[in-house]
């Protein structure tokens, strides 16, 4: 999937200002760029990752955001495979 050049300009601008990896920093400057285009529809979008370093940025960058793994108990989570034994 092609990116375009604004997207990956952001992105140089987030890694610099935050400490993210490449990819996530594009992973963000998209989630961004979705904020900005919902906007105009009076809709928040919800930023989802399970890195705490993504979290963080994307909430200063004013962002809502969510990690899954808050509303899992990974302990007690079972397999598919588990479920049909």
């Amino acid at each position: 999937m092609a990116v375009p050049r604004p997207t990956i300009d952001q992105a140089a601008e987030l890694a610099q200002a935050h400490p993210l990896k490449g990819y996530d920093a594009v992973h963000l400057a998209t989630g961004l760029e979705a904020a900005r285009n919902l906007a105009d529809q009076k809709i928040t979008p919800a930023f989802v990752s399970g890195d705490a370093q993504m979290l963080h940025a994307a909430e200063a960058e004013g962002l809502l955001t969510d990690n899954p793994f808050l509303h899992v108990d990974m302990n007690s989570a079972e397999t598919e495979t588990e479920k049909r034994s």
